[in-house]
């Protein structure tokens, strides 16, 4: 994790991008999840499709994470 105490600007700007992702990320689970509790009764494959959504917004997170992290400025 960056240090929060850094005045440095590349590091205010990870700072920025990696509560955006967590942001995204968080909306996106909440997303999901409303999409499944509205069709989980009429539609079949719901347990799944909202299961695919979840690992592909962790495989996304984990990505972005990872490029913050990497990112230089």
């Amino acid at each position: 994790m960056i240090d929060l105490d850094d005045d440095d600007p590349n590091t205010k700007i990870k700072r920025m991008m990696e509560r955006a992702f967590d942001q995204a990320f968080q909306a996106q689970i909440a997303h999901l999840f409303q999409i499944f509790i509205t069709n989980q009764g009429s539609v079949a494959s719901q347990k799944e499709y909202t299961k695919k959504g979840i690992d592909n917004a962790i495989d996304a997170y984990r990505l972005a994470q990872a490029a913050v992290a990497d990112w230089e400025g």
